[in-house]
């Protein structure tokens, strides 16, 4: 208002004690100087970037450390911190997928290269910390320590229990370790295992607890512990190291199997997306991302379908969506979360980017649809497109998002 006073003009009926936000119908409290986020985006006629958002400081009485950062991914997965790291070539590879799971979040890997390769990435993370490890590599009495030296190139193995046959399942014989075979001149690297292998082996009897094969790996003070069962037949493996990993980091994001938690991106359109999904699965994805960026049409929708027949057991983030109407699509096809935001060009996401000329303001579109899909289907929201920074996701956390991308 102009004038010449900051109080109303003169004869305008409004006392300058009524001229505040509770005379004009804002808050009952003329003390409250911010808005709700119901309020900012309830009947909006404009849309809200997560730029134009800032919060307002309240009393704090509690330190940064007692907050809880945890929070559902999915309704069956949970993470000890909020952020995702997204499926681009430059972020998220196999190395950051581990850190991320060891830190208590998840790295979805990105999808911009083979399904072998993609796959491969997907088996490092699995191997990287293991409670009881189901697929031990496995060598026989015939194999030779250049076999074993190819393990360890390849796999970074440095031991092996040898069985009968070779395989798992076969009856347990020995143990060969990198000090069995550091000494070994390379002339003499084609030695059978058989001749150098300790054939005293300490191991563990199923059934027995992650604890107490712990316990025995302590006692005995040997770095890993091969599990048998009644007929001496190896069946699984505990490693000193992976017990040690979960000591250094407490809130590391494991499943059932003690394995670390990965995702994985499917780029929706392409001639391979349903046999890539199948195949990430067959490798231990944890969760599918479904990246409509391209064709978030008919085809997407398809696929999720035939994967949620096929693997029910296996949870599915899809998008990105930024209207209700995209979002109830999905969410009704039995979509584990949506990724909420606009669509990008081609190739998958450029977080951060400049805008489109099609899509919705970001913080408007978390809002109104992240509330729309925890109302109407109770499914977490996860904030995409548009997260560049951690004022952002603290934003988007506010404005219904679960976790951020």
């Amino acid at each position: 208002h102009r004038g010449d006073s900051y109080g109303p003009r003169s004869g305008s009926g409004r006392s300058a004690e009524g001229w505040g936000s509770a005379a004009m119908g804002w808050e009952d409290d003329v003390a409250m100087d911010g808005w709700t986020a119901e309020k900012v985006f309830g009947g909006c006629p404009t849309g809200y970037g997560y730029d134009d958002i800032t919060f307002l400081p309240g009393h704090v009485s509690f330190e940064a450390s007692d907050v809880d950062l945890g929070g559902k991914l999915t309704n069956r997965i949970s993470l000890r911190m909020p952020l995702l790291s997204s499926p681009v070539g430059t972020v998220t590879e196999s190395e950051m997928a581990i850190k991320m799971a060891l830190l208590g979040s998840m790295g979805v890997i990105h999808g911009n290269q083979s399904a072998e390769a993609q796959a491969a990435m997907i088996q490092r993370v699995k191997r990287f910390v293991n409670g009881f490890i189901l697929e031990p590599f496995v060598l026989g009495p015939k194999n030779t320590v250049e076999d074993l030296d190819k393990l360890k190139a390849e796999h970074g193995v440095g031991g092996v229990p040898i069985t009968e046959d070779g395989k798992l399942h076969g009856k347990l014989i020995g143990w060969v370790g990198a000090r069995d075979t550091d000494t070994i001149p390379e002339e003499d690297r084609k030695r059978q295992l058989q001749h150098i292998m300790v054939k005293k082996v300490v191991m563990g009897q199923e059934p027995i607890s992650l604890k107490e094969a712990t316990d025995l790996l302590r006692k005995a003070k040997v770095g890993k512990l091969p599990i048998v069962d009644a007929e001496n037949r190896l069946v699984s493996l505990v490693c000193r190291s992976d017990v040690k990993k979960s000591r250094e980091y407490p809130n590391m994001s494991v499943n059932d199997s003690n394995q670390l938690m990965v995702g994985a991106a499917v780029l929706v359109g392409l001639e391979d997306d349903y046999e890539r999904a199948k195949g990430l699965v067959g490798v231990g994805a944890d969760v599918l991302f479904l990246d409509g960026s391209v064709d978030a049409g008919d085809r997407l929708l398809d696929l999720i379908k035939r994967l949620k027949a096929e693997n029910p057991e296996t949870d599915i983030i899809a998008g990105p969506a930024c209207s209700c109407r995209q979002a109830k699509r999905l969410a009704e096809l039995g979509v584990d979360a949506i990724l909420i935001g606009s669509s990008v060009p081609p190739g998958g996401f450029d977080f951060g980017s400049a805008s489109s000329a099609v899509g919705r303001p970001e913080a408007t579109a978390m809002f109104e649809v992240g509330t729309y899909i925890r109302l109407n289907f109770g499914i977490p929201a996860i904030a995409g497109p548009g997260i560049c920074g951690s004022a952002a996701a603290a934003i988007a956390k506010k404005c219904q998002s679960n976790r951020a991308l």
